[in-house]
């Protein structure tokens, strides 16, 4: 695996997303032999390839051809709406309507109007009739999303209607009927609900006969390269002013790292961001054009999976200037940080004499991890050793990958205040970078820029004639 940018697929319909390229070289090769699995139809393939993702697959395929009810539960944007689709697409009904409806998006007093339907007539406003949301569903699936806020004035209804499968419009007494096979999905916990009072006991246990659980994208990282595949592929069809069909393999693994606190929805915004972003003539995604906050957090080694294991804060830790940059080497932080990384990851290869293992354990990197790292880092592990860019006194940094990047990015900010003064958009510039990252990062480190708008420089980051930080740096 190297720093090459990667592939990815950019024809529609697709049978399986694992044949494409996201990963090392290409998704089958980023897999290796257990490649990412999909259900339901070619327009809504449903992604698999973490275990917890199998076993939800596998809920899927056991109970797609059952009468009972599913119940969904997950967090807000982790693909419960997908996962009923799923259900539907592989179940008997499949050629019967499959509809959607979303409790939370109505006002209360609105819910059951919708979800059983009204005569003309029979409340202001209702000018003609509507058969609802339970007579759409005759003979297929109903989706009815948040069920938590379903009002309990209602639960009462629905739990007759699961009951009979015969439910009345409002303004009618006629009883109808309808053949529908409910999946309801909930972000909250149905069971405190009802310790609350919120929610009927005996509705509770008629919808969780069949549950699923939908783990959040935190929980199922080996997902996100083979989901980025699926959104790239989505938005190449959707407009037809470019198609994009690589990403840089410094891109992919920032937006591995990410806390997707939105799940799988944030990705897919972030996605459609740096895709809007992209040139037209580029048919590549590139780490500058990822959201700011995506880049800070990957710069900022913040320990947001476990492949790195944070030990002590470096802000606690007196940080002794550790390293001497080359003056050319001024180009932007971006540059710098890179450089320093590299570095670095030498310096673990040759303490541990050219052994990976023994070199993640020192760096604080989970083995597994580790040569994705080098790769993604441009480390020559023949040589154990690159340019000779930095003059390091390794002993002043403190021992993890980690801390030291943190440590290392403390004091460089700290210098470029020393050499442009405390004025923002000055230190966005000498640093290539947005004054919001600075300000984030001068938080992040607890750093106070001086009173004074100091517009003198001693240099532009590309001028050779810089001087050189001060010692150490």
């Amino acid at each position: 695996m190297d720093g090459t940018p990667t592939e990815v697929s950019t024809q529609r319909p697709r049978v399986n997303p694992c044949e494409v390229g996201l990963g090392a070289v290409t998704l089958s090769e980023y897999f290796g032999s257990s490649k990412p699995e999909n259900i339901g139809d070619a327009s809504r393939p449903f992604i698999i390839r973490s275990p917890l993702m199998h076993d939800v697959a596998q809920k899927v395929k056991t109970y797609a051809n059952s009468s009972a009810t599913v119940l969904i539960i997950g967090k807000s944007g982790t693909g419960k709406e997908l996962v009923a689709r799923a259900l539907h697409d592989q179940s008997s009904r499949r050629s019967q309507p499959f509809v959607a409806l979303n409790l939370s998006a109505f006002p209360r007093s609105m819910i059951e109007s919708q979800l059983f339907g009204y005569e003309k007539g029979s409340f202001t406003g209702a000018q003609q009739e509507f058969e609802g949301f339970i007579a759409k569903a005759n003979g297929g699936t109903l989706f009815l999303d948040e069920i938590g806020d379903l009002p309990k004035s209602i639960q009462v209804k629905l739990l007759r209607v699961l009951e009979y499968k015969t439910f009345q419009r409002l303004g009618s007494t006629k009883e109808r009927q309808s053949d529908f096979r409910l999946v309801a999905a909930t972000n909250r916990d149905l069971k405190k609900l009802v310790e609350e009072g919120k929610f009927r006991e005996d509705l509770y246990y008629r919808l969780d006969v069949l549950p699923i659980q939908v783990p959040s994208l935190d929980r199922r990282r080996e997902d996100i390269p083979a989901l980025i595949d699926q959104f790239i592929t989505e938005l190449n069809v959707k407009t037809s002013r470019k198609a994009i069909t690589m990403i840089e393999p410094k891109a992919l693994q920032a937006l591995e790292k990410f806390k997707w606190r939105g799940n799988v929805r944030q990705l897919r915004s972030a996605i459609e961001y740096s895709f809007t972003l992209e040139d037209p003539s580029s048919d590549l995604i590139h780490f500058s054009n990822l959201k700011p906050e995506i880049q800070d957090a990957f710069y900022g080694g913040l320990p947001l999976t476990d492949n790195y294991r944070a030990g002590s804060d470096a802000k606690s830790q007196k940080i002794t200037p550790p390293v001497r940059l080359n003056t050319e080497l001024f180009r932007g932080a971006s540059k710098v940080q890179e450089t320093f990384e590299r570095e670095l990851l030498s310096h673990y290869l040759q303490v541990a004499g050219g052994n990976s293992s023994e070199a993640a354990r020192l760096a604080g990197i989970r083995p597994s991890d580790f040569p994705k790292v080098l790769s993604s880092h441009r480390v020559d592990t023949a040589n154990n050793s690159n340019a000779n860019t930095f003059e390091v006194d390794w002993t002043s940094l403190p021992t993890t990958f980690y801390n030291a990047t943190m440590a290392f990015q403390r004091t460089y900010l700290q210098w470029g205040i020393s050499q442009v003064g405390g004025d923002l958009k000055n230190l966005s510039v000498f640093f290539g970078t947005t004054p919001s990252i600075i300000s984030r990062r001068l938080k992040k480190y607890e750093i106070t820029l001086p009173n004074t708008t100091a517009t003198h420089t001693t240099g532009s980051p590309t001028d050779s004639t810089q001087p050189p930080p001060p010692s150490g740096i």
